[in-house]
């Protein structure tokens, strides 16, 4: 079964990354009711539930482990699978950038905190290892907030090949304030303030000539622009 990929595409501070906290658990609600298959959250194990989920969050951690241990995190019980954490690592980009360099391979640290021959990572390299992370636990709903912050043009275009095509069988949900995301995605969903103002697909929704349209049109004179100069 193929599900949307939906992308609730935010102003900031408009609650975004609330709401999959809320969604995960990890924020207790204060009023109302989340509903899974028509039953309060509450009625479930929370472990069960964050089981279904696989989340990248804007602060993600550098854990100063070796990279088998940073990258199975997410799955632990499946941390002898070197052919999985290398394709994960493969599909965020990060294996090819560091592979030189690791001299244990997998159970090279990724620090010099506890090894003077571990592996020192960039900003942009530790978020790739967090990418990692989510696609090695392949859980059946994958958020990603904000993936690309600390990324170059060509990671970032990794990212929404990736996110489209891991997404098939899934329920994929990404936070983002690039237009480049939404258009890949299958619903589009405006937060505004804390509540949707908007929603469809890309086209639909630069032609109601709402939110949406206006900061799209907003974006795509400043990349015009930048263009002619």
């Amino acid at each position: 079964m193929r599900y949307h990929i939906p992308l609730v595409w935010c102003i900031n501070g408009s609650g975004k990354s609330t709401i999959i906290k809320l969604m995960l658990g990890l924020y207790e609600i204060d009023s109302g009711r989340i509903l899974i298959n028509g039953y309060p959250m509450s009625d479930y194990d929370i472990k069960d539930i964050r089981k279904l989920f696989s989340a990248l969050f804007q602060n993600f951690v550098q854990y100063p482990l070796t990279l088998r241990d940073n990258i199975a995190l997410s799955d632990y019980s499946r941390a002898d699978k070197d052919s999985e954490i290398i394709e994960a690592l493969v599909q965020s980009g990060l294996y090819d950038d560091i592979k030189p360099k690791l001299k244990n391979g997998l159970d090279s640290y990724m620090s010099r905190n506890f090894d003077d021959n571990g592996t020192e990572l960039s900003k942009g390299q530790w978020q790739k290892a967090a990418l990692s992370r989510a696609y090695f636990k392949n859980a059946q709903i994958v958020i990603f907030d904000e993936p690309s912050a600390a990324l170059d043009a060509e990671a970032v275009d990794r990212i929404f090949r990736n996110f489209e095509e891991i997404s098939g069988n899934k329920t994929g949900i990404m936070i983002s304030h690039r237009i480049s995301a939404a258009r890949i995605s299958n619903k589009i969903i405006v937060l505004d303030e804390g509540k949707i103002v908007e929603s469809g697909r890309h086209e639909e929704l630069v032609s109601a000539g709402g939110l949406y349209s206006r900061i799209y049109n907003l974006q795509k004179e400043k990349y015009t622009v930048k263009e002619a100069e």
